[in-house]
């Protein structure tokens, strides 16, 4: 079936789920008519189920660590204050 190929396909090569339209061929996917015409009490669409749901858990845990809270910008000069925490002190240790 397609949705396991793609669950082997981002198991195997971590990078393609940064693809941007990973997420609608997901969707596409689940709403194909021989999938939405099953029973939803039957073992085929659980397993289908199951699948679109890894594949979308898969796909959110990386869009949430691609997203970055956005800098504040007056023009192109970022308004970002950054301390430094140097200079520190610098602890020898004996024997």
């Amino acid at each position: 079936m397609i949705l396991t190929t793609i669950y082997e396909v981002l198991r195997r090569e971590p990078r393609v789920t940064f693809h941007d339209n990973l997420l609608d061929l997901v969707n596409s996917l689940e709403n194909i008519p021989e999938i939405t015409s099953l029973d939803n009490r039957s073992t085929i669409f659980q397993i289908i189920a199951n699948r679109v749901i890894e594949l979308r858990v898969i796909i959110a845990r990386i869009k949430g660590l691609l997203n970055y809270p956005e800098e504040p910008y007056i023009g192109s000069v970022s308004t970002i204050i950054i301390t430094s925490i140097y200079p520190r002190e610098i602890t020898i240790l004996g024997d």
